[in-house]
């Protein structure tokens, strides 16, 4: 979303807005990956469930082997990435090449909640997804505002966004019966 953006230009300035954007487009590499990776997961995702061949316990199976994907993707694409942002941006933007490694994870955390909220979506729970993306972006306005008195450390509101985010789909599919649907 672009209200990152506007609390950037708020509480910080626009050339570190545009400096980290730059370093952020390097970094989506990575999501457009896990997006891919998700875009094709689904479908097998919904019959498994539709036919019943699914538990809980071959949900976490997936997540697992989902989690294992995404750290080699993470590993592997942290070194081109650091290079990218060495090579291909100006010398003034190499001051934020130690985000790309946040930002990496952070798409990592983002991967693992889609192997989640998939079932979510399948079982229709709008008002939960709902009411998740309303505390992450909650709890990235208020970790943001904390944390911008310093350009290197507010990239972190992030990083607990993510996790915000991933403990309450867990929480919301853990909560739930057999069949997934969510309290």
């Amino acid at each position: 979303s672009h209200l990152d953006k506007l609390l950037m230009l708020f509480l910080l300035n626009e050339v570190f807005v545009g400096k980290f954007y730059a370093v952020w487009q390097i970094s989506a590499v990575l999501l457009l990956a896990i997006e891919a990776l998700n875009k094709a997961y689904v479908p097998y995702l919904y019959s498994q469930i539709r036919n019943e061949n699914y538990s809980f316990i071959t949900l976490v199976k997936y997540s697992v082997l989902s989690m294992i994907i995404f750290c080699l993707l993470w590993i592997i694409s942290y070194d081109y990435q650091v290079l990218l942002v060495k090579y291909i941006l100006p010398t003034e933007y190499h001051t934020l090449v130690n985000f790309a490694p946040i930002l990496i994870f952070t798409h990592f955390l983002h991967g693992i909640y889609l192997v989640f909220v998939n079932v979510l979506f399948y079982f229709e729970k709008a008002i939960i997804i709902s009411s998740i993306t309303i505390f992450t972006m909650l709890s990235f306005i208020v970790s943001f505002y904390l944390l911008a008195h310093s350009e290197q450390i507010v990239i972190y509101s992030y990083v607990i966004a993510a996790l915000v985010k991933l403990i309450l789909v867990l929480g919301f599919i853990i909560c739930g019966n057999r069949k997934y649907e969510a309290c």
